[in-house]
C-alpha cells in the first residue's frame, strides 16, 4: 500500500470517525509528513516496507535537532497512523508496536556527548581486537542495553537481517531493540570474523550460545566488560570516566 494512500485515508479517519480537531488533523498531518518525508527520501514509499529499525533511524535524525518531548509527539501520531494502517489491512504489520518513548532526560545527568563517543569510535582500527571492542561500544550505545543485558545475549535472539535484538530484561520481560544500520554492520563483522576466533579457544564439551564472548570463548561477563573499557580508555586517550552504564 502507497504511503501517500495510507495518510490520505488516515486523515478521512480523523476527520470523519474521530472527529479531531482542525489543529489536531494538522498538527498530526505536519508530524507524519515530516515522517513520510524521511522514509521516502530512505527508498521507502511503501506501507509493507517500514521495518521498526526505519523509525528508529528517522527519530535518530529528528532528537539531532528536536527534544524528546517534541519526539514523542511525533511518536504518539506515528504510532496511532500505524496503528490505524494495520487494523484496517491485517496482511501490513505494525514496526512501532514495540517502540517505546523518549525519556525526557530531565533528572538524568548527560556523561558522554555525541562527538565524544564518535572520537572514541573513530580510534578503532580493523583488527579483531578493535572489532570486538568496537562491537560491544556500538551496541551498548546504540540499542541502549543495560551490562546483563547485552553479557545475556544470545545468538538465537540476535536478528540481523531483520535489524531486531529480542532483549530479556529486568523481571524476564522480553522487549524487542531495533538495531540501526550501523550497529548492525559491525555485528556482522564481529559475527563472521570474530566470533569463531573466540568460540574456537573455549575447552569446554558444550560450546556457548552466547553472542558476545571473553577471551576464553566463554560468557562475557560484567567484570569481564569493565575490563574491557579500562582498556579502551588507556588506548585511546579518552578518560572520561567510561564504564558501561553511562552508555545508556
Amino acid at each position: 500500500m502507497n504511503c501517500k494512500e495510507a495518510l490520505s485515508d488516515y486523515k478521512i479517519n480523523l476527520e470523519v470517525v474521530e472527529n479531531k480537531s482542525i489543529r489536531t488533523i494538522e498538527s498530526y498531518m505536519y508530524d507524519l509528513n515530516l515522517y513520510l518525508s524521511y522514509l521516502e527520501s530512505n527508498g521507502i514509499d511503501t506501507m509493507e516496507k517500514i521495518h521498526i529499525s526505519d523509525v528508529d533511524d528517522f527519530f535518530n535524525v529528528y532528537m539531532e535537532t528536536h527534544s524528546p518531548r517534541s519526539a514523542n509527539r511525533v511518536l504518539s501520531a506515528i504510532k496511532s497512523f500505524h496503528k490505524f494502517t494495520s487494523l484496517n489491512h491485517p496482511a501490513i504489520q505494525n514496526p512501532v508496536l514495540y517502540f517505546h518513548g523518549f525519556s525526557n532526560g530531565s533528572h538524568l545527568p548527560i556523561y558522554l556527548s555525541v562527538n565524544e563517543i564518535q572520537t572514541i569510535l573513530d580510534s578503532f582500527g580493523n583488527s579483531d581486537l578493535d572489532i570486538y571492542q568496537k562491537t560491544i561500544l556500538v551496541t551498548l550505545y546504540s540499542c541502549g542495553l543495560r551490562v546483563s543485558e547485552l553479557c545475556s545475549l544470545q545468538t538465537k535472539h540476535v536478528h540481523l537481517d531483520q535489524k531486531i535484538l529480542k532483549v530479556l530484561g529486568k523481571g524476564n520481560k522480553e522487549r524487542i531493540v531495533p538495531i540501526s544500520k550501523t550497529a548492525q554492520k559491525v555485528m556482522v563483522n564481529y559475527q563472521k570474523k570474530c566470533r569463531p576466533i573466540l568460540l574456537a579457544k573455549n575447552k569446554k564439551e558444550e560450546l556457548t550460545t552466547f553472542f558476545f564472548l571473553n577471551h576464553n570463548g566463554e560468557k562475557l561477563t560484567n567484570r569481564g566488560l569493565e575490563y574491557i573499557f579500562k582498556r579502551i580508555e588507556e588506548k585511546t586517550g579518552c578518560f572520561l570516566n567510561l564504564h558501561p552504564h553511562i552508555m545508556r
